[in-house]
């Protein structure tokens, strides 16, 4: 029997802190804010990656909350979110 593929979770308190900054929350204001109301109505104490980027679908959220597994180096992961941020056309925000 294969092993069971590897589940990447986060404390949900840094998840909400992560989601509530303005220029991470500008992607998906309703979607952020439906997460965040469910995650403190129901006391989320852990958050799947799985679940995060399959209810917050633009693609700056599967970026950041990628599965750990996936996570080498921490660092230029959070860069290229920082740079799809700053480049991203204001047109184009919450698309």
């Amino acid at each position: 029997m294969p092993p069971k593929p590897i589940q990447s979770v986060y404390y949900s308190k840094l998840v909400l802190q992560t989601l509530n900054n303005p220029y991470i929350k500008i992607y998906d204001r309703d979607g952020v804010e439906t997460y965040m109301s469910q995650a403190e109505r129901n006391n989320w104490i852990y958050a799947k990656a799985e679940t995060i980027c399959s209810r917050l679908s633009h693609p700056i959220f599967q970026l950041l909350f990628q599965p750990l597994r996936y996570i080498y180096r921490p660092q230029p992961t959070i860069e290229r979110c920082i740079i799809a941020t700053i480049q991203r056309p204001t047109s184009q925000i919450g698309a």
